[in-house]
């Protein structure tokens, strides 16, 4: 009994920043090159995910700059979809609609707060019994001053 505490605390303990780390590692080399000639902003979003799961994020986006937001994920979850909506509710984009597009470049010209709605499809093959799976989504923002 007492060893079984032992193994549960070092899994409680540990995981979570082995877990972080990966998913940091992942976002690094898998999803920071779509970006390409955009500026990262200081931040960013990652996230350990599972089918069915879904994820809020609101941002702000400064006027006059071109944006892009870059929705990565592990393989593992599937097509990961997300959808842009102004505070009043309006679809601004969706991947869905877009062939499951995972790069969303855009330009403003008023600041504005966005809500971002991230979506893990449903796993089709999973049963009680089987275990599941989670995976890194990171949700990645470039800027860049606007040329107009």
């Amino acid at each position: 009994m007492k060893n079984l505490y032992k193994i549960f605390l070092f899994t409680s303990l540990i995981m979570p920043g082995l877990l972080s780390a990966q998913c940091k590692n992942f976002t690094k080399k898998k999803c920071f090159p779509s970006l390409e000639n955009y500026v990262p902003s200081e931040n960013y979003n990652s996230l350990s995910m599972f089918a069915g799961d879904t994820a809020d994020l609101y941002m702000v986006f400064i006027a006059n700059n071109d944006y892009r937001i870059v929705v990565c994920s592990h393989p593992v979850l599937g097509d990961v979809e997300y959808r842009v909506e102004t505070e009043n509710g309006l679809l601004v984009y969706s991947s869905e609609e877009n062939e499951s597009e995972k790069i969303f470049d855009f330009s403003t010209t008023n600041t504005e707060k966005l809500h971002l709605v991230i979506s893990v499809p449903e796993n089709e093959k999973s049963n009680s019994s089987s275990m599941v799976q989670t995976g890194c989504v990171s949700i990645i923002v470039g800027s860049k001053e606007s040329v107009n």
